[in-house]
């Protein structure tokens, strides 16, 4: 008796046996083939959303056959089978995607900003980042770290948008191990998922005082926005609560019951 054919083996066309740039190029071309694929059918869509969502340009044939091993789906037949139900069913497959990998419109972010820029920048607004060291010699200690050559800049109207799009906000909050840092490091991580980690989005570490009695530190976002006028601001806002933004300026209060906060490390 014939056994059913496996998803590897279906995808035998796929695989190069002539080194790693030929397969290369077989990743190329099945990510132009499951895009087609993906227009005639729910399944091969989600795959295909899943597979783009790692990389836009090649999928590996290893990438297809561990999703279906996922499913436990291990042949052609029983892949067919989920397909049927699928396809005959109201499950919208690509709309849980979408909800579980909510991801941002690039186009939105167009002005671009370069390193040197940016450290000018921050440095002319929040002067307190340069931090004189006690003693006579005069050092200082610089208290940002800007990572990227170039960075593209948020419009003030997208700010918003920026953080409410970004799903940190499921995540319960649990002190010390999920709070305010990690956040933080939640939405970092996931623009970097999207080819968006030079987003001029960082996170900030602040102590936070009430009648010059320090309170305890805090970490939170802090955007390098654009306004319709072409001039530049800074914004700040939470990764756990989308609601909370405020800008530069504005009261202490509005982060905690604080009436004094002191930035003491940006990173961008």
């Amino acid at each position: 008796m014939t056994q059913p054919q496996t998803i590897k083996e279906a995808l035998a066309p796929f695989y190069s046996p002539h080194g790693s740039y030929f397969q290369h190029i077989q990743n190329k071309r099945l990510s132009i083939e499951m895009t087609q694929w993906a227009t005639t059918d729910k399944v091969l869509a989600l795959f295909n959303k899943i597979c783009k969502h790692y990389d836009s340009f090649e999928t590996h044939p290893d990438r297809l056959v561990s999703i279906c091993d996922s499913l436990n789906i291990k042949t052609i037949p029983a892949l067919q089978d989920f397909m049927t139900y699928c396809n005959s069913s109201p499950i919208d497959l690509v709309g849980l995607f979408h909800w579980l990998f909510p991801k941002l419109t690039r186009r939105y972010f167009s002005t671009e900003m370069t390193y040197y820029d940016v450290d000018s920048f921050i440095n002319t607004m929040i002067p307190g980042i340069i931090e004189k060291l006690p003693g006579p010699i005069g050092h200082t200690v610089d208290n940002k770290i800007i990572t990227d050559m170039t960075y593209k800049l948020i419009p003030v109207d997208k700010f918003q948008y920026v953080i409410e799009r970004c799903p940190s906000d499921r995540f319960k909050y649990i002190k010390d191990a999920r709070d305010c840092d990690d956040f933080t490091r939640i939405v970092k991580g996931w623009l970097s998922e999207q080819g968006l980690g030079n987003l001029a989005l960082g996170g900030v570490h602040a102590n936070l005082y009430l009648k010059d009695k320090f309170i305890g530190a805090h970490s939170f976002l802090i955007g390098i926005i654009e306004n319709p006028d072409k001039t530049k601001s800074i914004m700040f806002g939470d990764g756990n609560m989308d609601s909370k933004v405020w800008k530069l300026g504005d009261p202490p209060n509005m982060i905690v019951n604080s009436d004094r906060i002191k930035i003491t490390k940006i990173m961008i």
